[in-house]
């Protein structure tokens, strides 16, 4: 059995011992740990106890043990794409020349995987399936031209990142604002990834109004006109808008203009997924 392991010559001249993983010989040596490894050893172990003590199952699979199983979250891999939207129109009195917007970033198109993970996020409370989305849109942020301008470690430099808002029933329904949630958890990974330090201003709120879902474009534009507001604090910031899905842009284009009715710079647009368009 010795000569079995160590491929002794009387058991022929082409052997060689196996080499079995996980098991160290008198030759190898163990590698080293970095800590991307350590904080990925962690985030598993600390995964595997969060499962004993609070039983979960994927949002897209229903595998046990993870809200997002390993095979699932390799379907969600980043696929950036922008986008033009027309000018702003300027409305009252004093209205100026149209204010041109900056292009929209969408980390990936609307997959049924991208789209399964946001519905479970949105319509069945699944806020644990929120650092999945906040990933992606990380990669959307990092894509865009927003952080091109801004020196990493210098908050004055960097645009305030600002989530669009849900409707007050909404919320209440859902139990947290699902775009704050993933915007900070998109800020962590920025500043883990490339010391990039936003900060997070949820400083856009909305009126009542019907669920854009269903509805084509026309429709879209006459349900989110003026029904939203931005807080006078935005007043002379840059902002970085960032949003779950974009289809035909009212809702962003909405943002948009309440933003710049408070005297806001948007620089940059980030969604974390893109739809097709329809038609009305």
């Amino acid at each position: 059995m010795r000569d079995l392991y160590t491929g002794d010559r009387s058991l022929g001249a082409g052997y060689s011992a196996p080499v079995h993983p996980g098991v160290m010989t008198h030759s190898s040596s163990p590698r080293p740990l970095t800590p991307h490894t350590a904080r990925a050893l962690f985030r598993e172990a600390a995964l595997d106890i969060a499962a004993l003590c609070v039983p979960t199952h994927c949002v897209l699979c229903a595998a046990p043990d993870r809200s997002l199983c390993r095979g699932c979250a390799t379907v969600l891999h980043p696929r950036p794409t922008a986008q033009r939207l027309a000018p702003l129109v300027r409305q009252g009195p004093a209205a100026g020349p149209p204010a041109p917007l900056p292009p929209v970033f969408s980390a990936c198109p609307y997959t049924d995987a991208v789209r399964g993970v946001i519905v479970a996020v949105k319509e069945r409370g699944r806020s644990d399936a929120i650092p999945a989305l906040a990933r992606l849109l990380a990669e959307g942020i990092l894509a865009s031209d927003a952080l091109a301008c801004g020196a990493r470690e210098s908050r004055p430099s960097l645009p305030l990142v600002v989530p669009l808002p849900s409707t007050r029933a909404s919320e209440r329904a859902r139990g947290f604002r699902h775009m704050e949630c993933a915007a900070r958890g998109a800020i962590r990974v920025l500043r883990q990834r490339g010391g990039y330090r936003l900060s997070l201003r949820p400083w856009l709120c909305s009126r009542p109004r019907r669920d854009q879902v269903g509805l084509g474009r026309d429709a879209r534009i006459r349900n989110v006109t003026h029904t939203m507001s931005a807080s006078p604090r935005v007043r002379g910031c840059r902002v970085l808008l960032v949003d779950d899905l974009i289809t035909t842009g009212a809702s962003v284009r909405e943002a948009c203009r309440a933003l710049h009715a408070a005297g806001a710079q948007v620089v940059g647009i980030v969604t974390i997924a893109y739809a097709q368009r329809h038609s009305s």
